[in-house]
């Protein structure tokens, strides 16, 4: 048999522990604290945990000390141990992929859907865009099932790897930079970091069907190597040139964005934002692709249009799309007193009009 370093001992032992702990707790605590007491089912995971770590210890010191040809149990064997943590992995996301299927997960509550988009975290954002779809929801829980399940036999241990290493490091990469929570982003790099291990235990076959093995598809033959160096790189090159070439829809980066209406004349009459009164225009949107929408008190009162701005003269011009029965123009001069306060002065139609607003948010 081969002599296993301890540094490879401890780290499978300490996975496994780590990962039946982990599994051990979550879902105790969701569906088995009701009968079993949550203390109890701690001291088990963490006793667990700690005596994979000891193991680790005393497998290396009596390896050292029994003869090399003498067999050994059961718990000094690599394999089982990497058996173990493939298991716990294993019935830890197919109890996840369950729990989407069965609308356990994923799930935003209903008060929350109608808030504005703005509004909501990055954690809310996320459950409410893939709960939109259950199809989504299922197909996430069904690779997760899949991949636990073939994670179980050596054959297919592999392609379960390849199945569910992109789903956990989408989940990874969500739950860092959309801001969930600091446990969710713990857990999912723990299972995302076993996943690895296992990987990379088969590193040996790895490097062979990627890097040495021949491959059935014929290559192309170039007889100038600059021709086909070139090609490569234009890949990257040509979509480069495009897009520095394309025009920018953010005509005027400075102005983009939302504000508050601080002051509102009407026909040199004072109206105040902060009423309730929904002919009152409280905020105003100056978008990417010159759209300029005015919001009167409610997301559902909106006048959405297209404007032009003269940056030498400070005009500006919007014409209305919406509603399709609205047409009345808009033409105004645009002052800055600072780059965050702004004030439109003209007329709609007939009325003339003073806007006085500061950009809460910008892109």
């Amino acid at each position: 048999m081969n002599a296993r370093s301890f540094l490879q001992k401890f780290v499978a032992c300490f996975l496994a522990g780590l990962s039946v702990m982990a599994a051990t707790l979550r879902i105790g605590r969701r569906f088995i604290s009701p009968w079993i007491p949550l203390p109890v089912i701690a001291a088990f995971a963490f006793i667990f945990f700690v005596s994979a770590i000891v193991l680790a210890v005393v497998w290396h010191r009596r390896e050292k000390a029994k003869a090399p040809d003498a067999s050994s149990p059961l718990w000094m064997q690599l394999n089982f141990w990497q058996a173990l943590l493939r298991y716990a992995v294993a019935l830890d996301l197919s109890m996840f992929g369950w729990q989407k299927i069965f609308h356990l997960q994923m799930v935003s509550p209903l008060g929350l859907l109608d808030l504005p988009f703005s509004s909501l975290s990055g954690e809310d954002l996320t459950w409410s865009y893939f709960g939109h779809s259950y199809p989504m929801v299922v197909a996430i829980g069904s690779l997760q099932i899949l991949g636990s399940f073939l994670l179980l036999f050596n054959r297919t241990r592999l392609l379960a790897l390849f199945t569910l290493l992109p789903v956990l490091l989408n989940i990874v990469l969500i739950d860092f930079f959309y801001g969930l929570d600091w446990g969710e982003r713990l857990y999912a790099s723990v299972i995302f970091g076993e996943l690895l291990y296992l990987l990379l235990s088969e590193y040996d076959r790895l490097v062979e069907f990627f890097f040495k093995a021949q491959t059935a598809m014929p290559s192309v033959v170039f007889k100038n190597m600059h021709i086909k160096k070139g090609m490569r790189l234009s890949v990257i090159g040509i979509p480069l040139l495009l897009i520095a070439a394309y025009e920018n829809p953010d005509k005027h980066p400075s102005l983009t964005g939302k504000y508050n209406v601080t002051k509102l004349q009407l026909n040199h009459a004072t109206l105040k934002p902060g009423t309730c009164q929904d002919s009152v225009l409280t905020t105003v949107y100056l978008d990417v692709g010159n759209d300029v929408v005015f919001e009167f008190n409610n997301p559902e009162r909106r006048l959405i249009g297209h404007y032009t701005y003269a940056e030498q003269t400070g005009k500006l011009d919007a014409a209305w799309h919406y509603p399709p029965t609205f047409h009345t123009p808009l033409q105004a001069i645009l002052t800055s007193q600072n780059d965050s306060d702004l004030t439109l002065t003209g007329t709609m139609g007939e009325d003339q009009i003073i806007i006085e607003m500061h950009k809460i948010r910008g892109r």
